[in-house]
């Protein structure tokens, strides 16, 4: 992929890119020199680093590498936010802990995606990581046993009040969001790891079987495979259109280090599973932003992938750049785009025909009424952002030639 090099306007971004990593080699710890080098604006890049999640690793970096060329408040600021997210990596691991014991003693299999499971795996420490919830996967069989669990701990489930809204909210969604008065955390417990159109039954139990114990805070977890969390890490990114860095480094994390020993798998998983360019956007990305090397089994892939290089570049320029939130047409395009079209027509049949919990509280209607009336919900509250996407951005125009 083909990318402007960053001017000093954007040197904060560059600068936290840098350090968004654990270990900083030779050539990492040149650049960051260099970017010191001219001024710096301190309260923009702290501001930067707390909406990326990059605070621990920054304040880490600079302390190590740079401590006499970054101001005396400034590292004062990183230590105090730095520490207070340490403190609270420390409470939701425990909280994690127990909530883990919990499914265990009900004979429920969970397996913890993102949180502290990813920041132990990646950094080793869970204090280097910023994570605000704590993400659960288990099968779609167990959800029940498993939202049992929770509510025993003292959980509320956020948005389904009755059994008939947990089912459409099933049927619609991956996940249920659960919070807890008493501890002050969220937890997201999914039965898939994607759109339900994305991904069968069968499909989540071999992941689940495929996950591994890793040791966390004296006691273990289990958590998704290598393999299936670098595959986890690209859906989530590109779901949301790489709006944080820190998930972009992530990426790099992965693909830099030893945690996955066979890419080959990898690609092979992506393939099976639709995901193939969307593995190549975050490979793609995160050699743009990190210069971490593609590894080789999907290097050629990746490279030839004119659309996903397309991508990469517009998410790099948006979080380098733009600094906005994406539009609700502007990520239906650009998840669009992201999949091949056989995947785009399921998922624009699921999005047309799948009734959600908003279409429940607009209006109550027999289950085979929603087929009508949720296209026409859909049309009348979206509309206007599909059209000036379809019209104004590039990622839209080229929807339909791009295979």
């Amino acid at each position: 992929m083909t990318s402007a090099p960053l001017n000093s306007a954007f040197r904060e971004r560059e600068l936290l890119t840098v350090c968004g990593r654990v270990h900083l080699d030779a050539a990492a710890q040149t650049r960051l020199a260099r970017l010191l080098d001219a001024p710096v604006d301190w309260p923009s890049t702290v501001s930067l680093a707390m909406k990326h999640g990059l605070v621990p690793l920054l304040h880490k970096h600079l302390c190590e590498t740079q401590p006499a060329r970054v101001p005396a408040d400034v590292i004062a600021r990183l230590a105090q936010l730095s520490h207070g997210a340490g403190r609270h990596s420390l409470h939701m691991t425990a909280e994690l802990l127990r909530i883990a014991k919990a499914m265990e003693a009900e004979g429920v299999m969970a397996v913890a995606i993102k949180g502290p499971a990813l920041a132990q795996s990646l950094y080793d420490s869970i204090a280097l990581r910023c994570f605000g919830d704590l993400d659960l996967l288990t099968s779609p069989d167990e959800i029940e046993r498993a939202a049992r669990v929770l509510r025993g701990l003292g959980y509320v489930d956020e948005f389904c009040g009755s059994e008939a809204d947990s089912d459409i909210h099933m049927r619609s969604y991956h996940n249920f969001c659960f919070a807890s008065a008493a501890t002050g955390v969220r937890v997201e417990l999914h039965h898939r790891l994607t759109n339900p159109c994305f991904q069968s039954e069968k499909q989540v139990r071999d992941i689940i079987g495929r996950a591994t114990p890793i040791p966390l805070a004296g006691s273990s977890v289990r958590t998704l495979s290598p393999e299936d969390q670098f595959l986890y890490l690209c859906v989530h990114g590109v779901k949301h259109l790489w709006e944080r860095l820190e998930w972009i480094c992530a990426v790099s994390a992965m693909a830099r280090g030893s945690m996955v020993e066979d890419w080959e798998v990898v690609a092979s998983r992506a393939r099976d599973s639709g995901n193939e360019r969307i593995v190549f956007v975050g490979l793609l990305l995160a050699e743009a932003l990190t210069g971490v090397p593609i590894p080789e089994a999907l290097a050629p892939m990746a490279r030839r992938d004119r659309v996903a290089h397309a991508l990469a570049e517009e998410a790099r320029r948006r979080v380098c750049v733009e600094e906005k939130q994406p539009e609700v047409g502007e990520l239906f395009f650009y998840n669009l785009r992201a999949h091949k079209m056989r995947e785009r027509c399921v998922y624009c049949w699921f999005a047309l025909t799948t009734p959600t919990l908003a279409d429940v509280e607009t209006m109550r209607l027999p289950r085979p009424l929603y087929g009508v009336s949720r296209p026409l919900r859909i049309v009348k509250t979206y509309a206007a952002s599909m059209l000036h996407t379809l019209f104004h951005r590039q990622s839209a125009q080229v929807i339909l030639n791009d295979e």
